[in-house]
């Protein structure tokens, strides 16, 4: 059984009814957002339960039971019983209770297991071996993935609050402190995550990908250290810049949303700005960007450029995609190899500056993206368990 089958099905229940009843604070609906990302068949059941208030002629094709006994059967269904009609009830009454009823049936009937994680709908795990890591100031390492829901206890009295979808920093009690303490987050292959800091901005982790940051901000900056690849939604406080450093670059800023890349086994950090405005500066140039542009910090030249992109096609990770578009072969495998846990070799030099463009659901097999290169016959792709090899066609 899925380790959060029975935590993550309440929270998704109740998370899904909230936003059908139109009352969903921001965390359930990110809980959705993520869900629907995870596959086609979440995002179709998705579309027929909201569509239309679809969901009312759910309730109305049950028995027509009181509330009160619906929720006692769709419990009995449950591996365990747990209490969805209290989770349920507070958000805005009747409305909000029967949106729940309706998706705990219709998202139950979908499954042939009833305490199949849902989550794990048409979800195809990872080839390689996927993790989460959080590394304490007291060097502790907590393996986040194989835990359920839990409260991480820190040695200044701070506790980390986890469930199956993120990690929050921002309900932390503890008393005022002189020193900042540092926590990490190391994603390995195949792994995406979010994490809440203490002032609420919220970093969604691709995988391969580190973050270094404070159990409490103080002082007149908020400062972490980054590696890799996130999405970093941020807490607005204008008196308290919010600074990432990573590879010689500062970004700043005040409160955006930005996707920024900065692997150190490639060439260029590139921040990509979705909203707000952020500023990106090394000892020698500064630019502010403006929604809808990229700015991109060459490591080897450490000159800085902007330019004007689609930013989807760097966002599309953050909704589950791999998507590309006129790219080297080679860049696409990288980011393959990060989330596959895959070994590429190219045996034409050639082979590796052919560009492609395409879009997948990252949680599929790789095998569909190495059938599309195929069928362009223009490569030969050989695979030999987790080694892929590509060749030029003669």
């Amino acid at each position: 059984m899925n380790m959060y089958t029975e935590d993550y099905n309440k929270q998704l229940i109740s998370a899904i009814a909230a936003c059908l009843a139109g009352v969903a604070e921001e965390e359930e609906r990110m809980l959705v957002e993520q869900w629907k990302n995870r596959s086609g068949r979440n995002r179709r059941l998705w579309q027929r339960l909201s569509a239309g208030n679809a969901w009312k002629r759910e309730v109305d094709e049950l028995d027509r039971t009181a509330v009160e006994e619906g929720w006692q059967r769709l419990e009995r269904r449950m591996t365990r019983r747990y209490t969805l009609w209290e989770r349920v009830r507070p958000l805005a009454g009747y409305a909000a209770v029967m949106a729940g009823l309706a998706v705990g049936f219709v998202l139950l009937r979908e499954f042939k297991n009833a305490g199949e994680a849902l989550v794990a709908v048409e979800q195809k795990q990872p080839e390689a071996t996927t993790g989460v890591q959080l590394i304490l100031a007291d060097g502790r390492v907590i393996p986040i993935n194989e835990l359920g829901d839990v409260q991480i206890q820190e040695e200044d009295g701070a506790t980390i609050y986890k469930d199956s979808t993120y990690i929050d920093y921002s309900r932390n009690i503890v008393q005022e402190d002189t020193v900042e303490i540092f926590n990490e987050m190391r994603m390995l292959n195949g792994m995406a995550y979010t994490i809440t800091l203490s002032d609420g901005t919220r970093v969604y982790m691709n995988a391969e990908s580190r973050l270094r940051f404070p159990v409490k901000f103080l002082g007149s900056r908020r400062v972490v250290e980054f590696e890799g690849e996130a999405y970093f939604s941020v807490a607005k406080n204008e008196e308290r810049p919010f600074v990432i450093k990573t590879g010689g670059v500062e970004v700043a800023v005040l409160g955006t949303e930005f996707n920024l890349r900065a692997y150190s086994n490639e060439t260029e950090i590139v921040t990509t700005l979705v909203s707000g405005k952020v500023q990106v500066s090394d000892d020698q140039y500064c630019c502010a960007l403006d929604p809808g542009e990229q700015a991109v910090y060459a490591t080897q030249t450490k000159e800085l450029s902007t330019r004007v992109v689609d930013v989807n096609l760097y966002t599309a990770w953050c909704r589950a995609e791999i998507l590309f578009k006129d790219t080297r072969l080679e860049d696409i495998m990288k980011n393959l190899a990060r989330w596959y846990g895959i070994e590429y070799f190219f045996l034409d030099e050639t082979a590796a500056e052919l560009e492609f463009g395409g879009c997948f659901e990252r949680f599929d097999s790789i095998d569909p993206i190495l059938d599309m290169i195929r069928r362009t016959e223009l490569l030969n792709v050989v695979r030999e368990g987790n080694k892929i090899y590509f060749s030029i066609k003669k």
